[in-house]
This record gives C-alpha cells, sequence and structure tokens, in this order.
C-alpha cells in the first residue's frame, strides 16, 4: 500500500507529498501524540510541545518571525513518516531525503520556501539547546548533563494531547499570519540569530481558542457545498443542530436550511442581535458584564443556550464585529475579530479569529462560516469513526 490516510481523511502517497496534501489539522493531530525521546522519557511529552517550546525561545531571542514560524514547523515532517531517534536517523539515509522533501514541502505551503542557511541555523541551534534540557529533564541517566542559558521558560508540563494540539493550532494560525504578512519583506538576522526588529514572545494561549487568521480567501461556492455535506450528515446520522448568532445575523441557519430535508436536524435557531436579545434567550447578564459581549466566554454561553432550548446535539454561538467598530459596544469590539463555540454533546470548544478586510458584509459572513465549517467537520468525523 502506497498511500497514507490522515487525521482529516486526506489520502496520498507521502513519497509524492504536495502543497495540496498539507494540512495544519493534520500535524497538529499527530504531533500531540507523538511522544519524544522514542517513549524512554520519565512521562508523555510530545513533539508539538517541543516545537511550541523553540518557537518561544526564538521569539524570547528577538528573533524575526519567520524563524519563530520555522521553529514551530522544524519536525512536521514526523506528522507524516513519524520519529525517529537521533542516534538512529544519521544511518537512515532514505529516511533523511524523505524528511527533506517532505519539510520543503511544509514550508512551501507556509510561506518559507526560501529559508535561508542562516535562518535554518537558527533554528537547529534552538532545537538542540531544548533537546538538551529535555534529557536533562526527563531522560533517566541525564540529570547531569549540563544545559545552555534560555531566554525563555519552557513548558515540560505533562499535558492531555488535545490541549496541546488545540494549543499548537492556534500558534501556527498566528505565526503563520505575521509569516505571510513579512514575506515580502524578510526581517534580516545577524549571524548571532538576533533580529533587528524584536518579536513578542508567543505566550501559550488559551487552550479553547483558536487564532485562525488570515484565512480570507475562500471559495463561496465551496462553502454551500460544505454545508450540504454537513447538513446531509446531519441527516445521516440522525443528529440535530441549532445556533445563536449575532455578527452572522442567521448566516449559519441559513447555510444549514440551503439542504433538502434539513428539518430533521435544524428546528429552530436565534439571531440576538442586540445584547438584551441574548440574556432573553438564555446568556446570562454577568457573562456579558465580566467578559463583555465580545468574548469567548459570551460565545460559549450562546452555544450552551441555544442547545439547551432545543435539546440539540450541536449548538453554535457566534459573536463578534465584522468590518466596523460596533457604536453600542465601542470599547469591547475589534474589526473583524470574531469569536464563536461550538458544543457537542456537551463537549465546548472556543475559538477566535481575526478576519481581513472584506468587501461586503456577506462576504464577512461567509467567511465566519467557513472557520465554523473547518472546526465542526473534523470533530464530527472524529466522532463517528
Amino acid at each position: 500500500m502506497s498511500v497514507m490516510n490522515t487525521f482529516t481523511g486526506r489520502i496520498f502517497d507521502p513519497l509524492k507529498m504536495t502543497k495540496k496534501d498539507v494540512c495544519v489539522e493534520d500535524i497538529a493531530h499527530a504531533l500531540s501524540l507523538i511522544c519524544r525521546g522514542g517513549g524512554h522519557i520519565r512521562y508523555f511529552f510530545s513533539v508539538a510541545q517541543h516545537s511550541m517550546n523553540c518557537a518561544d525561545e526564538a521569539a524570547a531571542r528577538g528573533w524575526s518571525k519567520r524563524i519563530v514560524l520555522a521553529c514551530l514547523l522544524h519536525d512536521a515532517s514526523e506528522a507524516y513518516i513519524a520519529d525517529i531517534i537521533r542516534p538512529v536517523k544519521p544511518h537512515l539515509s532514505n529516511y533523511l531525503d524523505i524528511e527533506a522533501q517532505i519539510m520543503s514541502v511544509i514550508y512551501d505551503y507556509f510561506g518559507l520556501a526560501d529559508l535561508t542557511e542562516e535562518e535554518k541555523k537558527c533554528c537547529k541551534q534552538i532545537d538542540d539547546e531544548m533537546m538538551a534540557h529535555e534529557l536533562h529533564r526527563m531522560m533517566p541517566g541525564e540529570e547531569n548533563r549540563p544545559v545552555p542559558e534560555l531566554k525563555s521558560e519552557p513548558d515540560f508540563r505533562e499535558r492531555p494531547y488535545k490541549e496541546v494540539e488545540q494549543d499548537f493550532l492556534d500558534r501556527v494560525h498566528q505565526c503563520g499570519k505575521s509569516s505571510e504578512n513579512n514575506a515580502q519583506n524578510k526581517e534580516p538576522v545577524s549571524e548571532s540569530g538576533s533580529g533587528e526588529n524584536s518579536v513578542e514572545c508567543i505566550n501559550s494561549v488559551s487552550t479553547d481558542e483558536s487564532a485562525a487568521a488570515n484565512r480570507a480567501k475562500y471559495d463561496e461556492a465551496a462553502v454551500r457545498d460544505g454545508y450540504r455535506k454537513l447538513t446531509r450528515l446531519l441527516i445521516e446520522k440522525k443528529m440535530t443542530i441549532t445556533t445563536m448568532e449575532s455578527a452572522t445575523s442567521g448566516q449559519i441557519a441559513s447555510l444549514l436550511t440551503d439542504t433538502e430535508g434539513s428539518s430533521a436536524v435544524l428546528k429552530g435557531a436565534f439571531v440576538t442581535y442586540c445584547n438584551e436579545a441574548k440574556m432573553m434567550q438564555g446568556v446570562p447578564a454577568e457573562i456579558l458584564e465580566q467578559y463583555t459581549v465580545y468574548s469567548k466566554e459570551t460565545a460559549e454561553a450562546m452555544a450552551a443556550a441555544c442547545a439547551k432550548t432545543y435539546e440539540a446535539n450541536i449548538g453554535i454561538g457566534v459573536t463578534g464585529t465584522m468590518g466596523n467598530i460596533d457604536p453600542v459596544n465601542p470599547d469591547a469590539s475589534v474589526p473583524g475579530q470574531v469569536y464563536f463555540a461550538v458544543v457537542m454533546n456537551g463537549d465546548m470548544q472556543a475559538y477566535s479569529i481575526e478576519l481581513e478586510p472584506q468587501p461586503t458584509r456577506l462576504a464577512y459572513k461567509l467567511a465566519v462560516a467557513k472557520e465554523i465549517l473547518d472546526v465542526l467537520m473534523p470533530r464530527l468525523n472524529q466522532a463517528f469513526d
């Protein structure tokens, strides 16, 4: 068998991998489940955690955003061909060639195809230094290993893989946006790796938030087709869904009902365009007061309230600001920042996205709809596996 299946359902030959085969959700999921040190460490610590520590260290040193992203992705090939312990890897020439080919495709996908040797050297330096700390801390018999001084404070906690997976995914989207914004004007790096422009350290973000930024380009026909597939899947699995929408003002519900038979899955939905409407439908006033209407907490409360009202398997809450400042909540709104939450059979996950400027209000709504579809479909597919 010459093809592989990925977490999100992609099927391709890893020896002939192309950019269309790359999927950040696949990378985040796989790396969060691969243990460092071939598993011979005191507790489970994943490749994804190692990669995030490397990115934090690059940021703490003030290195360029491109290097931060490259550090985050430097082991991404292992999502497709697993990890080989370092003492063995140099003796597997075919593995090294395959690894290099896959990394070339991944870096190209994320706009890093033109990484210089100097930038690669910076990534390797941090990779080696972070590994020394991991060995010292986690590997039996390595307690006396000398470790280099770091600028950051690495997170060596044992964490649930789902938490790590979401954290890694968030960081890729955050770094990816910064990298793309600077792709045409690379930040210089000195021989020591210190960039002229400092970059803010990427700290751990909340595990249930997603800064899925800079995915503004979408195909409207593809979004509508995606929701038709979603509705048909829900009909097939006899699952129900509902929404409480503010920023999208009913767009998600509309997309769900574009398919014949949708009444079997969507019994009703809410458009709550003001704070009072949200409270009337079950959003606690204290949530709005403490976190503001534009927050993941409010999105979660909206998702929970509509799911409870209609006793639905899935509830979706959406709040945020499109292309303008909300005159009613000017201090809380940020143009293009949208929060949404999806609760599925009691499992709540919330996300934060930052949209690029769109030409119309409909374009903003469809862009948000795509983001929701992109996180909901993998969850459903995983639930039915």
